[in-house]
Formats: structure tokens, sequence, C-alpha cells
């Protein structure tokens, strides 16, 4: 962790202090703690920088993770309660950033939820419930095809879990501009 203050470059850094805390879990939890939040504020500040040069075309944003979630799907791990936090607290950092911006525009909402739903399918494998819950989260926001993407890969670890998903995504969506409700008809089992 101490070594990862020597490197410049923001993207390892937040590698090698969120590799770090995952290793100190186990033995000293209260740094652990210490060294994700020091990786999460680096990752806030990274995503800052990056919203404030010029606009990405949108394809490239889409396979540029945003390091915030980086670390909150390491978190989400060893402490799902905080992962929560960490996530609202991202949304609120957006809603903020976008008031302080008068360029926001939908892309910004979409590639939000994208996001979402991106950390939500990588939590599958370890937390169900959590991945859900990020996964809820981003019905807020415009549908994308990581909708599409999170059910199906919902539906090979719980039909029944991908359906109800559905069922909520299909509640929030029906009144939505008809380029996002589409999303959900690529899904055809519930």
């Amino acid at each position: 962790a101490e070594v990862a203050k020597t490197l410049d470059n923001s993207v390892q850094r937040i590698a090698v202090l969120i590799r770090a805390a995952d290793l100190l879990w186990s033995y000293q939890q209260k740094q652990a703690r210490t060294t994700f939040t020091e990786a999460f504020d680096v990752a806030t500040r990274h995503e800052k920088e990056k919203s404030d040069t010029a606009k990405r075309p949108l394809m490239l944003l889409m396979f540029v993770p945003d390091e915030r979630y980086v670390v909150v799907r390491v978190v989400s791990k060893r402490d799902p309660v905080w992962a929560r936090k960490l996530t609202q607290e991202i949304l609120d950092q957006e809603k903020r950033w976008a008031e302080e911006s008068l360029s926001r525009n939908w892309r910004d909402d979409v590639m939000i939820g994208q996001r979402l739903l991106d950390s939500g399918i990588k939590l599958l494998s370890t937390d169900v419930t959590q991945a859900q819950e990020i996964a809820a989260m981003s019905l807020r926001y415009p549908a994308s095809s990581e909708l599409t993407r999170f059910l199906y890969k919902l539906a090979e670890i719980s039909q029944q879990a991908a359906d109800q998903f559905y069922l909520t995504a299909l509640a929030t969506y029906h009144q939505k501009p008809m380029r996002e409700f589409l999303y959900l008809q690529a899904y055809p089992f519930g």
C-alpha cells in the first residue's frame, strides 16, 4: 500500500491499493478499510479529472471502466453494506457533477446505468443478492444492452430471480421511450 503512493498512474495505483486492502482484510481489517478508502478517493479524483476533459465517444467510454466501480466490486466481497454506501456515494457524486456541468446529457446517464449493470454482472459469481441490488439501482437510469446481458447472466444462476428482475424492469421502463423499452424484448423468458 505504501509503494502505491509512488505510482503516478492512477489506474495502477488503484489496482495496487485494492489488492493490498483485499490481502490485509483477514489480518488487519481497520488498515484494509483505510486502504480501500484511499483507493476509492484516488478513483474519485481520477473519474473527476476524466469527466473534466473533452467528451469521448460513447463506444470508447463503454470499454473504459469507471475505477470507482472497480473498487466497489472488491469491497462488496468483503462488506456488502459498505459497498452499497459507496455505490450511493458514486450516484450522489454523479448528480453533483451533473449540476456543476452544463454539458451533461443523456449519454452520461446511460453510462451510469451501464456501469451499475456491469458491476452487477461481475458480482453475480460471488454475491447474487448484492449483484441484484446494484443492478436495481441502474433502473433509475436509461436502459441499455447491459440490462439484457444482466438478465441472461442472472438467468444462468436463477431463472426465477431473472424473471422477477425482468418484471421489475418492465414496470420501470413501460412508460419510457421505446428505445429503452425494447431492450427488454430480447429476454424471452419473463
